[in-house]
């Protein structure tokens, strides 16, 4: 049985080898957020009915001890916000990017997760590649 003294280190430990693994990590990646924030404002003006509060755009990154990190990517990751961002409205509607938009959800990732793509590095976005894609 470990000590409470002894346990209290290790809990410490653990707080430290999160910090630090979070700081090196980027964690709460703010560019994300960002394009996935103005990509559900731009699908509020195009795509009527669309409901902004039912998109998650958070991007969250978490560390647990023995360096398991999980990673919530928000659900309009920044290559499909910059797509959504690029088209006009009519042909956001005409392919079915607003209703697509409207039903995803974030994408958890990391140890024991979901595996990650494996694609070409220029293609990669580190996302399930089972994840149905928003844009086009």
């Amino acid at each position: 049985m470990w000590s409470t003294a002894r346990r209290s280190r290790l809990g410490l430990a653990c707080v430290l080898v999160c910090a630090v693994a979070t700081t090196l990590l980027r964690c709460g990646n703010d560019q994300d957020e960002f394009m996935c924030e103005q990509a559900v404002a731009k699908l509020v003006k195009c795509c009527p009915g669309f409901r902004a509060k039912e998109v998650s755009c958070v991007y969250k990154c978490e560390c647990g001890c023995g360096g398991m990190n999980v990673t919530t990517h928000p659900a309009i990751i920044s290559v499909e916000a910059q797509c959504i961002l690029d088209e006009p409205c009519d042909e956001l509607q005409r392919t079915d990017v607003c209703k697509r938009a409207q039903e995803s959800t974030p994408t958890i990732t990391g140890d024991d997760r979901v595996p990650s793509d494996s694609g070409d590095a220029g293609t990669d976005t580190g996302l399930p590649s089972s994840r149905p894609q928003v844009c086009p």
